[in-house]
């Protein structure tokens, strides 16, 4: 009988350590491909068979070529295509030897963990690991592969951690959303929904960079709220072009001038804690100047921000994300877990209404000024 915790067998004529994850073990797993370093497991084939219908038919004697199983000579059973971290991570959650686990992981070693349940249809057994694993991750959306955390909370089916994962890669990241990062080199996740995310983000990031444009653009006496354009453009005062390059000045000490990649989470952040600028004492007979905005101009800035902050802080919702994908909705099956009906549509309306909006703009009659402030008020 194997009692020992340390185990040496020969294999290839190297002396291979067995990791002992049953004492009572009955089964090795051999892990790791033949040019990789071989890795050896002591599991228990009775706990595998109750967590994976897959290993209950690996371990039911047709695969291991009528070897029956036994502790004091356990066969060995060879997972070549199967990445060995995973794999053990797996054995010990299944066998309950978690106490030295890492509370965060990367979310490329979570995905490859969750691909592996999958293949062993096990993936209940990692919930509870995949909720603490996928809140440490949500802390730092702009790390490497922190797409592939949306693929774990869809194949784990949490809801509540896809609608923060789908929310997060909108609003909390600087970096362009990646397609083939967040498939993580499988189909797993629709087309549609990641053609959304990715289509979201850039919108965001449009409408951060109009607002900044809007904010430090001179006021001209346009009014964009209609469908047809008043080519006016005034004159500003010397103080009203001071209140400009003050309000630059905050900015670019925030690090957000000169305008470049950053998450509207973050913008709204900086604006927030930006000094205000003072009223002048005195303002200029025209009413449209810059000069009678300085008061408000952070507050202006922060209302923008905020407004394109809320309207994508809803997240997408996993099941309407299922609905879709089988050809159905919410509506007609009637499980929603977060109560969205329905929450997966993409905007075509509203998408259409800013394609019109910038279709009315003529840039061969209007400076880059006035240019600036139309995108702004269309993009808002």
């Amino acid at each position: 009988m194997l009692t020992s915790r340390k185990r040496k067998l020969a294999a290839r004529g190297l002396e291979v350590e067995v990791e002992v994850i049953h004492k009572q073990g009955d089964v090795l797993l051999q892990l790791g491909k033949p040019e990789q370093p071989i890795r050896k497991i002591l599991v228990s084939s009775t706990a595998l068979s109750f967590a994976s219908p897959v290993f209950a038919a690996m371990f039911d004697g047709r695969f291991l070529e009528g070897e029956s199983l036994s502790q004091n000579s356990p066969p060995t059973v060879s997972l070549p295509e199967d990445d060995p971290e995973s794999i053990v991570i797996i054995c010990k959650v299944i066998h309950i030897q978690t106490s030295k686990f890492a509370t965060k992981i990367t979310a490329t070693a979570l995905a490859n963990v969750v691909i592996a349940c999958h293949k062993y249809d096990c993936l209940d057994t990692m919930h509870a690991w995949g909720l603490v694993w996928i809140a440490a991750l949500l802390e730092t959306p702009d790390d490497p592969g922190f797409e592939k955390t949306l693929l774990a909370a869809y194949l784990l089916d949490l809801p509540h951690e896809f609608h923060k994962v789908s929310r997060s890669l909108v609003l909390d990241r600087a970096s362009p959303f990646s397609i083939t990062t967040a498939a993580h080199g499988h189909d797993f996740l629709p087309t549609r929904l990641l053609e959304r995310i990715l289509s979201d983000f850039h919108d965001v990031q449009k409408r951060a960079i109009a607002a900044i444009c809007k904010a430090v653009a001179v006021r001209d006496g346009i009014d964009y709220s209609g469908v047809n354009i008043t080519l006016c453009e005034r004159l500003v005062c010397d103080l009203g072009l001071q209140c400009i390059g003050l309000f630059i000045v905050n900015l670019q000490l925030g690090g957000l001038w000169p305008i470049g990649a950053h998450s509207i989470t973050h913008i709204r952040t900086v604006v927030a804690q930006m000094d205000g600028l003072n009223p002048p004492a005195k303002l200029c007979p025209d009413p449209d100047c810059n000069c009678r905005s300085a008061g408000t101009m952070k507050e202006d800035l922060l209302s923008d921000i905020g407004l394109i902050h809320y309207s994508n802080s809803r997240g997408i919702c996993l099941d309407c994300v299922q609905a879709d994908a089988a050809g159905k909705t919410v509506e007609n099956t009637g499980n929603c877990r977060l109560g969205n009906f329905p929450g997966y549509q993409i905007e075509e309306e509203r998408l259409t209404v800013m394609s019109v909006k910038l279709s009315t703009i003529d840039v061969s009659r209007i400076s880059a000024n006035t240019f600036l402030l139309q995108l702004a008020h269309s993009l808002i």
